[in-house]
């Protein structure tokens, strides 16, 4: 890292951990720079955007729109056989 700083990743890492804290393993992960919001149907995913946002904006953490990649939003329905 330049100009001597150290642990750089790790650090943002942990505050992105931080402020999604609430949420995580409900229905966000975060990695770095990453957000990624994971649900059964479209309105529940809409809402967890809105929801994720809004604690954002309390926090005073700006996002950036342009990261959001509505292509990638997709379903994936698994059907399996169970064991």
């Amino acid at each position: 890292m330049p100009f001597g700083l150290t642990n750089v990743p790790a650090t943002f890492q942990y505050f992105i951990n931080d402020c999604v804290r609430d949420y995580l393993d409900m229905f966000c992960t975060a990695y770095l720079d990453d957000i990624l919001i994971y649900s059964d149907t479209f309105e529940e995913h809409r809402d967890a955007y809105q929801t994720t946002r809004v604690h954002y904006a309390e926090l005073r953490v700006r996002l950036t729109a342009t990261k959001v990649e509505v292509s990638k939003v997709s379903s994936v329905n698994v059907e399996y056989d169970s064991p």
